[in-house]
């Protein structure tokens, strides 16, 4: 029995033991016997079951970490967003992406230069500030003899409107725009100015289907036992998600395979961008299989491993010495079981962070300032 990779549990040996002379043996014994179960090495080098992890007396840890990385990431699913108008949206999406290993994130009619991880609360604050400053200056520009702003009209509630800002968020809204452009600098971010490129763009993918966002009824589910995944599905999916107010346009819905949607069961009929997209990505992901595939794709290689590992290794060494021994040892480490960080990299060192040190540094430079104008006014 043993020979041929089966066992049995004791109960059912000594059962049949008992019964050794019943002429249902056989039947008896191909009910009982059970296949040996094997255990691979791909279950201790994945997540389910880590043995390596990164050590802070590593000094090869950060070229394992990016050889970790480029080993767990996918060509196969490309995120399109679609004129995304909220620095917000922008940020939680990139950071989903590279959480979760999808490397090509394409954007159609991006907002111009910074503005790109800016919330448009952001936004209006820095108007709203910039508006305040300008009618403060004219304000001590104003002679004795010019007559007062008359308290309630227009310009009075132009002031008033502009002193009225909130920025208590502004330290958190800039760091959270920190981290949106952080996770894109590894990231393979393409901008496109239409439709159309980015149409063009996707058909130019070999074995690759367009599929949109849409909550109209004849969209798709994006759920486990869905009759539609019984089907053939695509190599390698363009998923696209549109703009906060309006959803993806009419011209990519037309253009699309295929809609799909996330099962919603509130009386709400939409959820934020940026969580829909982090629960569709996640599934489609699971569709598709991707993970560990971008190494090995020969078809579509818009970045090469070695471009990557490059790019990578500059973004995340200190000085030049750190990024040559990262660049020698690119390749030839051995891949963790698990991206977790050292103990001694998770907890805070007491020192104040680069975000904290800045406002600090802008805060005493307004003071500064402030004071050397009250001084040469006097």
């Amino acid at each position: 029995i043993h020979e041929h990779g089966f066992r049995l549990n004791p109960c059912c040996s000594q059962l049949l033991w008992r019964m050794r002379g019943c002429l249902a043996l056989p039947c008896i014994a191909g009910a009982l016997l059970a296949p040996t179960p094997r255990v691979t090495t791909t279950l201790r080098q994945s997540q389910a079951a880590p043995e390596r992890f990164e050590r802070a007396d590593d000094a090869e840890r950060l070229a394992k970490r990016i050889e970790t990385v480029l080993a767990r990431r996918t060509s196969r699913l490309i995120v399109v967003l679609e004129r995304l108008v909220d620095g917000h949206n922008y940020s939680a999406i990139f950071r989903t992406c590279e959480a979760l290993g999808v490397q090509h994130v394409w954007v159609v009619a991006p907002p111009p230069g910074a503005a790109r991880f800016e919330s448009r609360s952001s936004l209006r604050r820095k108007a709203k500030a910039e508006r305040a400053r300008q009618y403060a200056a004219n304000d001590a520009n104003r002679r004795a003899d010019d007559q007062p702003v008359r308290a309630g009209s227009r310009k009075d509630r132009r002031r008033r409107k502009a002193a009225d800002a909130w920025t208590a968020d502004d330290a958190l809204d800039a760091e959270h725009a920190v981290h949106g452009r952080g996770a894109a600098r590894f990231l393979s971010v393409r901008d496109f100015a239409s439709h159309a490129e980015v149409i063009a763009a996707v058909r130019a993918v070999p074995r690759c289907e367009l599929w949109c966002s849409d909550l109209g009824q004849d969209a798709s589910v994006l759920a486990d036992g869905a009759p539609w995944l019984r089907g053939p599905l695509p190599h390698r999916v363009a998923l696209v998600f549109g703009t906060e107010s309006t959803g993806v346009s009419n011209d990519l819905l037309a253009a699309c395979d295929r809609r799909v949607y996330v099962p919603q069961h509130g009386f709400a009929d939409s959820l934020n961008v940026g969580v829909a997209a982090a629960l569709a990505t996640s599934h489609v992901l699971k569709l598709v299989g991707g993970g560990g595939d971008l190494v090995e794709a020969t078809d579509w290689v818009p970045e090469a491993p070695d471009e990557l590992r490059s790019k990578w290794a500059g973004v995340l060494c200190r000085d030049e010495a750190q990024l040559a021994a990262i660049r020698a040892a690119a390749g030839d480490v051995a891949v963790l079981d698990d991206l977790r960080r050292a103990p001694e990299f998770r907890g805070h060192t007491g020192r104040p962070t680069k975000l904290t040190r800045r406002a600090e540094f802008r805060k005493r430079r307004a003071l500064e300032g402030s004071s050397g104008s009250s001084s040469a006014s006097s």
